[in-house]
């Protein structure tokens, strides 16, 4: 018996990365997840590695509207429940540069990926939640650059900052509802972005550099994320909203 038996998710960013450590932790401790994300191949690639019971997807940009409409049908259509539980986890980075170089349409598919999704599960599965009575979780998967910019993320780290602002402004705003709003804030990762954050070539000399500010000696694994975030989905964490919690590896106290 799993901590998240019964409980149905939806999971952007699912076809890589931290969000398919997210899916493979949720599934494993019993949740079925609706996962999402642009990217065909991962979504059939996550497919395999999860019970099949368990997982559907939909192939589909996280920053348009009636993606937010399919994923709530599509989860009801494949596990006979309404999503109770939405992860936002799709993110995208700019390659890593000084904040005058990074190209517009990198500045602004960075906040329709990072933040666009936020404002979408708001829009459309806030509103089936009030009128349903469902006292739904939202966790967004921001970043400890919010708290700790690095100078070639500044506009990747400005999106994250937007999420922290947005989760605490939101937690208060549907208390009364008994919806809540949480984010997770993890280090550089061991995930495919990871490249991008060091400027497009994914070195040792630059992962060093990296891992020379992170005192526990280690990247951030998709596994941490995922740890953080099947604790909040469960019913242990149903008295907490409105909070971030730092899986950094001691990134913002070094």
């Amino acid at each position: 018996m799993g901590r998240l038996d019964g409980k149905v998710m939806i999971v952007t960013g699912a076809g890589s990365g931290f969000g398919r450590g997210i899916v493979k932790k949720a599934t494993s401790e019993g949740a079925r997840v609706l996962g999402i994300d642009i990217d065909q191949s991962g979504n059939e690639e996550t497919s395999r590695l999860v019970p099949a019971d368990r997982f559907a997807y939909l192939t589909a940009t996280v920053a348009a509207e009636q993606t937010w409409s399919d994923a709530l049908q599509l989860a009801q259509d494949k596990f006979s429940a309404v999503p109770g539980t939405v992860v936002n986890c799709a993110g995208y980075v700019h390659l890593g540069a000084d904040a005058h170089a990074v190209p517009e349409e990198d500045f602004e598919r960075v906040w329709q990926v990072n933040v666009k999704p936020l404002y979408l599960t708001v829009k459309v599965v806030v509103p089936y939640w009030m009128a349903k009575g469902i006292p739904g979780h939202v966790i967004n998967i921001g970043s400890i650059g919010s708290q700790r910019p690095r100078a070639s993320t500044i506009w990747y780290t400005a999106s994250k900052g937007a999420l922290d602002t947005a989760t605490e402004g939101l937690a208060g705003a549907y208390a009364k509802h008994r919806i809540r709003f949480n984010i997770v804030r993890p280090s550089f990762g061991n995930t495919p972005m990871a490249p991008r954050v060091v400027g497009g070539v994914d070195s040792e000399e630059g992962r060093a550099k990296r891992l020379a500010t992170l005192p526990l000696g280690r990247l951030c694994e998709p596994e941490d994320v995922a740890n953080m975030t099947a604790f909040l989905a469960s019913d242990e964490a149903n008295y907490i909203t409105g909070a971030g919690f730092n899986v950094d590896g001691g990134r913002y106290v070094s």
